[in-house]
């Protein structure tokens, strides 16, 4: 659960911190890559943390933690247009975070599937 939390917050400082403390890559919308594997790694570790700690979590759990972190996706945004003067807020990072989030449950959905059938 502290990888989980540690990345949680991870992802918030990263996502709100000042656009020049960050590495520059000269790649159009790179940063889309990042937003989806970054969403991608956050679901699936709370996935793993609650399939680890309430073993008997359903679909229904599964999909409820995945529809939180992509809100947790859109507050960051609605934060990066609100709270900072260099960041700002963009539907596509949302689009790319949910994305992320959607393969990750699909992963981990065919992961713990096989796992019950073992």
């Amino acid at each position: 659960m502290a990888i989980a939390s540690i990345c949680t917050l991870l992802i918030a400082y990263f996502s709100l911190v000042e656009n020049g403390k960050m590495p520059k890559v000269d790649i159009d919308d790179v940063d889309k890559l990042y937003h989806g594997f970054a969403y991608f790694v956050l679901n699936g570790l709370w996935l793993v943390v609650l399939r680890k700690f309430k073993r008997k979590s359903g679909y229904m759990t599964f999909l409820k933690i995945s529809i939180l972190v992509i809100a947790f996706g859109i507050i960051i945004e609605v934060l990066q247009g609100t709270t900072t003067t260099n960041r700002s807020f963009d539907y596509y990072d949302i689009l790319a975070n949910s994305i992320g989030v959607i393969l990750s449950f699909l992963c981990f959905m065919m992961i713990h599937k096989r796992s019950l059938e073992i």
